[in-house]
C-alpha cells in the first residue's frame, strides 16, 4: 500500500472519528476529574487528558484545536498497522481505540496485529479485550460501566463497517 493511500485512509478515519468523538466523550470546557482516576487525570474538551490543566477553563476554539491535535496524534501512529486497504469506518474505530488507550498501547495490541494480518473481524473482536480502567473491571464496576458499554458499541460499529 502506498504512503499516499495510507494517508488518505487516515484522513478519512480522522474525519469520521472527530465527528463522533464529541457524542461519545462529551464536550467540557472546564477541566474535570476522570471518573475512575480522579484528579490525577483531568479531562477536558472531547475527553482529552494529555496536557490538560486541572484548574483551567478552555475556550471553544481552544477545545477544537486541542481535540483535533489529539485525534491526529493518536491516529497517525497507527499507519504502522495499515498494510492492506480497509474501510474508513473500520479504521475510524481503530483510531478511536488508539485515542482511548493511547497510540503506544494500540501499536502493541492484538488489534494492530490483526490489522497487519488482514483479519479485520478479529481486530474488531479485540476491542472487547479492553474492559478495564485502571484496576476497575468495567464489565461489573459501577464506576466505569460506561466504558464497557462503549467498547460493546465500538465492537458493533467496527463489525458493521466490514459488511
Amino acid at each position: 500500500m502506498t504512503p499516499a493511500r495510507k494517508m488518505a485512509l487516515l484522513f478519512s478515519a480522522c474525519a469520521i472519528l472527530a465527528s463522533g468523538l464529541v457524542a461519545r466523550e462529551g464536550w467540557e470546557l472546564k477541566a474535570a476529574p476522570d471518573p475512575v482516576h480522579g484528579n490525577a487525570v483531568p479531562t477536558a474538551c472531547a475527553g482529552v487528558t494529555h496536557g490538560i490543566d486541572p484548574n483551567r477553563t478552555y475556550t471553544e476554539a481552544e477545545c477544537v484545536q486541542i481535540t483535533m491535535l489529539s485525534v491526529v496524534k493518536h491516529a497517525a501512529p497507527i499507519q504502522a498497522c495499515i498494510v492492506h486497504d480497509m474501510p474508513p469506518a473500520f479504521l475510524a474505530e481503530m483510531a478511536d481505540m488508539s485515542f482511548n488507550i493511547g497510540s503506544g498501547g494500540f501499536l502493541k495490541s492484538t488489534m494492530c496485529r490483526q490489522m497487519k494480518a488482514g483479519n479485520y473481524p478479529a481486530a474488531c473482536d479485540a476491542i472487547l479485550l479492553y474492559y478495564r480502567a485502571g484496576a476497575e473491571d468495567c464489565r461489573t464496576s459501577r464506576k466505569c460501566r460506561g466504558l464497557w458499554l462503549r467498547r460493546q458499541d465500538a465492537h458493533r460499529k467496527c463489525r458493521a463497517a466490514l459488511k
